[in-house]
Formats: structure tokens, C-alpha cells, sequence
């Protein structure tokens, strides 16, 4: 600490890198980790963000998706699909400028919400009123956080509804796994990973591995 305010430690400056660089450099070391049994380009990259977001190589060779799942998703974001997420905490991980370019609004529940009569979490209540929107289908919906949010996506897949792509990513030891399973039967365009590992790391590395792909840096959004 200095007179004027404090300054780089030994530690910052030792290990540090300038933030527009930290994300390629750890997608690449994941990379240079992972040597075989990764899915072809463009999957491929996702499955790398996902590992890195995670801090673990070898879930990159894990990721499953359907075929069409990076032409759906990067489609609907090009278009403008809202985008439905499970949690606040996901919303709070995207990449705002990049939305707002494409003109992407992301929907997520209240706080404060409560379960009400019939339903096992609040996420599962406010999931299913987000799924009611006449614009669903078509929409994007990612789950990063509540197994019961995923639930009620298959249920509502289940019942008609034709999302443009879903991103299952809900992380713990209660239906993530059996929500994870149910998804990849799913009649619509899906990404998850099996297990219990999850989360909105994983979930907003998805979602901003396609803004930046279809905002690359060269288009103006860092």
C-alpha cells in the first residue's frame, strides 16, 4: 500500500493476465489437457468453455448434445429468441452488450417467489409460468441451477411445447442426474452433461461461447 492507493502485489503480478486474454488462454490449456475424444468443431469449443468455466480438463470429453444443437442455438440468438434461464445468478453470468446487440431478452424468476400449492420449489413454479409464454416456443431455455427447473422443462416438452434449443446444465445429487437423462430424449435441439455437475458457469459459458461467435471481437463487442 502507497500514499496514493494500493498497487499490483507480488502474487497479481506473478500469475495475472489481462482480462480480455484470461478466457482463450484457459480454453486453450484445456486444450493442450485434453488429448482426443473431444467432439468436432463447432462442439468442440463449447465443450472446451465448459471444462474451463468448470476448472476441470476432462469434462470436455463428458459434454453431450444433440446434432443440431449448435445451429439451433446460435439461430435463435440470431434472431432474437428470448432466452429463459432458471436463476437469477445465470442471468447475472451473460454477456449483456452482446444480448442487447441481437436484441435478446432474458427472462428469468422473480425473488422472492414462492412454491405454492402442488409444486416442490419455487424455481419449478416460476420455470413453468416462464414456459407459459406465448413465445416460448421458439425461445432458447437454459437451466444452470434447479434439477426441478429442468423437470418441468421435460414435462413441458412433454405437453407441445418447441423450444429452439436447451441448454441443461443443473448441477447436485437430487433428479439432476435422472433431469440430465430425460433431456437427452428430448424431441428438440438440447446440451447437457451427464451426472451431477452442473451449474451457471457452466451454463452462461454455453450461452456466451454463441454471442461471441456470432459477435466476434472484430464486430466491435470485446
Amino acid at each position: 500500500m502507497t500514499g496514493a492507493g494500493p498497487v499490483p502485489g507480488r502474487w497479481l503480478r506473478a500469475h495475472a493476465h489481462p482480462a480480455a486474454g484470461i478466457e482463450a488462454l484457459s480454453v486453450a490449456r484445456v486444450g493442450a489437457r485434453v488429448r482426443g475424444g473431444l467432439p468436432p468443431d463447432p462442439l468442440r469449443g463449447y465443450a472446451l468453455r465448459v471444462a474451463s468455466a468448470a476448472g476441470d480438463a476432462t469434462l470436455a470429453r463428458r459434454l453431450r448434445a444433440h446434432p443440431g444443437f449448435v445451429a439451433a442455438l446460435e439461430a435463435a440468438l440470431a434472431r432474437g429468441a428470448p432466452l429463459l434461464v432458471d436463476s437469477r445468478m445465470l442471468a447475472a453470468g451473460l454477456d449483456r452488450r452482446r444480448l442487447t446487440r441481437l436484441g435478446v431478452a432474458v427472462r428469468h424468476p422473480a425473488a422472492g417467489a414462492r412454491p405454492g400449492a402442488g409444486w416442490p420449489t419455487a424455481t419449478a413454479r416460476a420455470m413453468a409460468n416462464l414456459l407459459a409464454a406465448p413465445d416460448a416456443s421458439g425461445a432458447v431455455v437454459a437451466v444452470g441451477t434447479a434439477p426441478t427447473a429442468l423437470l418441468v422443462v421435460l414435462d413441458a416438452l412433454e405437453a407441445g411445447l418447441r423450444p429452439a434449443a436447451v441448454v441443461g446444465l443443473p448441477c447436485g445429487f437430487v433428479a439432476a442426474a435422472a433431469s440430465k437423462r430425460g433431456l437427452q430424449t428430448a424431441p428438440v435441439p438440447w446440451l447437457t452433461l451427464p451426472g451431477a455437475r452442473g451449474g451457471c458457469a457452466m451454463a452462461a459459458a454455453v450461452l456466451n461461447g454463441a454471442l461471441r461467435r456470432l459477435l466476434p471481437p472484430a464486430y466491435g463487442a470485446p
